[in-house]
């Protein structure tokens, strides 16, 4: 038993004024919508957990518990700086950029007002965005193993979750809806978890393994902390457009920005100013749970045959399923069913129709306020995969393994983890049908095969001492790795809202905009390029005495200088309103294809990039 205290404190300033400033494809400047982060978090944990296992027979007992005791601070106005959006496409985004950050009067009447959209959030309660709250989290497990025979041993075990959230301090209640969806944190307090396991040593070179198990995931303090903060009481979040908010004017903002004074960005810009106002009800957005929501679950199996080959090798093929539950997904509640549909032309590259696309449209709110963004623990997911596996222990100066997988996953919406912080999931294209959403998974890949090696040769009969000095003692080692790509879905640009209307254009503001997806296509039903790598290492260590040491090291990542594609243009469609332009003779508005569609728009990220070459030397003394 042992208790633990850790902290993480994460802290970063902001050096731009406000406002934000995004111009599409062309460059974004000001504050950060994310900054000011006085604490993102500031989290204390004092944790105490115990172990204690025996042996009754042939079974051996094991059970445990751990008690975390977390004090979550977190200040964080996020968009508090207010953030101006110029989306369309790149030229005639900076062109409206221009006429705003000079204040040209083109005689349009929208003198200040070609932006697209304007967001600013105000904390009319701490002023900060501060919200300070401990979580409790407690578990325990018991688990037998038993050795039934000498060749069957079965795990069984159970484990128990519960999280302790407090409820929201202060819920919305301006409306129904905003009393439902922000007045409860649900707390499951059924989350059982069993899991068995069994190995079988068929033969004396064969063994067969097999295991199944449920695991509660951990809902994250960020979501939470939307919940009780962002409700629209805490934390009221404004979206505006020129039609919406005509009292605006670029770049002015409507609250008292944190971080540095309101200054004009460069030589020759507009000044920001605090203009006040009301904004109407309808721009308000606020943030809340389902009153069921629960955490993820997952169910897990897996049955692997290893068996023992001449030579020194094993080999072992596996099926692997898992059936993922109660996902997250996140939608706007406040949007009445749709009494009316919108009409699309698709046209091919020639400019004929292909088809006719139908989109559900929604022009009414439930309640009279904006887009209420509410988190739903309705996502599915299956996973299926076969894995073979090679292994050659290190043996005469050789070792090896190499692992193939074939894997398919689906589901309805998910995003990975680091895209889902606080909203965790792809916007699904129509709301209130959010079946349409299940294809292949954003992390769906085909094929994966990697192998690791490593070769320390020794030449035997060598008479001389040199010969033996200078030619044995190197080592060979590489990693390979082989891989098809993931899923791509196509989005739309220049369209004025999603084509389910404009009500839901507020959910653009997710992990991932897929309101803008070519809903007429499924989701994810294109494929990027795979990835293919090598590298390679070259070491020999010279031992002069017990002490001095040294290790001569050439090393080549991406030996042969492969392209791998880390980014796409994900543009399949061009919105072109009817009568104009690709659209002449149309009643209803086109989808022209995008050529420069799936292009690669970056080889290289943080970790793969062109060939690299490294030499070095350590001395060890």
């Amino acid at each position: 038993m042992g208790p633990r205290w850790g902290r993480d404190l994460e802290v970063a300033g902001a050096n731009a004024p406000a406002p934000y400033i995004s111009i599409a494809s062309v460059m974004t400047y000001g504050e950060n919508y994310a900054l000011p982060r006085t604490a993102e978090p500031d989290e204390h944990r004092t944790q105490i957990s115990d172990t204690v296992s025996f042996v009754r027979g042939r079974h051996t007992f094991k059970t445990g518990f751990d008690l975390n005791v977390i004090h979550e601070v977190m200040i964080n106005l996020f968009n508090g700086p207010a953030q101006y959006s110029y989306s369309g496409a790149p030229q005639t985004a900076f062109n409206n950029w221009v006429l705003d950050a000079y204040g040209i009067n083109t005689g349009d009447g929208l003198t200040g007002k070609h932006y697209s959209t304007f967001v600013q959030v105000t904390d009319p309660i701490t002023h900060v965005g501060k919200d300070d709250f401990y979580n409790t989290d407690f578990a325990g497990f018991f688990e037998d193993s038993w050795k039934a025979t000498p060749k069957l041993t079965v795990n069984m075990g159970l484990r128990y979750d519960i999280s302790l959230i407090p409820q929201p301090p202060q819920p919305n209640t301006l409306t129904p809806l905003t009393t439902l969806y922000t007045s409860t944190i649900h707390i499951p307090k059924d989350q059982f978890a069993p899991r068995l396991g069994a190995a079988w040593q068929i033969s004396p070179n064969t063994v067969l393994r097999t295991g199944y198990g449920m695991f509660f995931a951990k809902t994250t303090n960020t979501t939470y902390y939307a919940t009780r903060v962002e409700n629209g009481v805490y934390q009221q979040t404004f979206n505006c457009t020129p039609t919406s908010c005509p009292a605006l004017s670029f770049p002015n903002v409507i609250f008292v920005p944190p971080g540095p004074a309101l200054s004009a960005p460069f030589a020759g810009a507009l000044t920001p100013q605090v203009t006040p106002f009301t904004p109407p009800s309808a721009t308000q957005s606020t943030r809340g749970l389902d009153p069921n929501f629960v955490n993820p679950l997952v169910h897990e199996g897996e049955v692997t045959v290893e068996r023992q080959l001449p030579g020194g090798f094993a080999a072992s093929a596996g099926y692997v399923v898992s059936r993922g539950l109660h996902l997250p997904m996140f939608a706007d509640a406040n949007l009445a069913p749709s009494t009316t549909t919108k009409n699309y032309d698709i046209l091919t590259a020639s400019g004929a129709t292909a088809q006719t696309f139908t989109a559900p449209f929604y022009t009414q709110r439930i309640d009279p306020t904006g887009e209420i963004f509410v988190g739903y623990s309705d996502v599915n997911s299956w996973y299926n995969s076969m894995v073979i596996t090679v292994r050659r222990p290190m043996r005469h100066g050789l070792e090896f393994t190499a692992n193939y997988t074939l894997s398919r996953t689906f589901d309805g919406g998910e995003v990975i983890g680091s895209s889902g912080t606080f909203n965790g999931s792809d916007i699904p294209f129509d709301p209130k049908n959010r079946k349409l959403e299940y294809a292949p998974s954003d992390l769906d890949q085909r094929h994966r095969f990697v192998a690791n090696g490593v070769w320390m040769p020794t030449i035997g009969g060598l008479k001389s001492q040199a010969a033996k000095y200078v030619l044995n003692g190197w080592a060979f080692s590489t990693i390979v790795t082989l891989s098809t790509g993931q899923p791509v879905t196509p989005f739309i640009s220049g369209t004025a809202s999603p084509l389910d209307g404009g009500l839901t254009a507020g959910e653009a503001s997710n992990a991932n905009p897929t309101a803008g997806r070519a809903a007429w296509l499924p989701r994810n039903s294109y494929t990027a390029p795979g990835f293919h790598n090598v590298d390679f290492r070259i070491g020999r260590q010279f031992t002069f005495t017990e002490r001095l040491k040294l290790s001569l090291i050439g090393e080549a990542f991406n030996l042969f200088n492969h392209t791998n594609v880390s980014s796409l243009n994900t543009t399949g469609f061009t919105f072109s309103a009817a009568g104009s332009g690709a659209c002449a003779g149309h009643t209803n508005g086109c989808m022209v294809p995008n050529p420069a569609f799936l292009a690669p728009t970056a080889t290289s990220n943080l970790i793969w990039g062109a060939r690299q070459l490294q030499l070095s030397a350590r001395l060890t003394f």
